[in-house]
């Protein structure tokens, strides 16, 4: 198992979240930093879905595109410098 830590926007972008999934095994973990918390987790399962959590939420199993949806989402109200 795996552990990656990414900058939203600052080197991962919503797009990447296929990128890290194609290299990424069962069990492995992408943590999303945000400008403004909470980071994003997402926990690589079979079948193109990821568990995405939040902390302080709960977590839900998602598809690819619905993560990549869900980021780009969370991209559009990140603050901009």
């Amino acid at each position: 198992m795996v552990m990656q830590r990414y900058q939203l926007m600052a080197d991962f972008v919503a797009s990447d979240v296929a990128h890290w999934y194609d290299k990424a095994t069962d069990g492995d973990t992408a943590v999303i930093a945000r400008a403004v918390p909470p980071a994003v987790w997402l926990f690589h399962l079979p079948h193109a879905q990821v568990y995405w959590w939040t902390e302080g939420a709960k977590g839900l199993t998602v598809s690819l595109d619905d993560a990549r949806q869900r980021l780009t989402m969370v991209q559009e109200q990140e603050p901009v410098s």
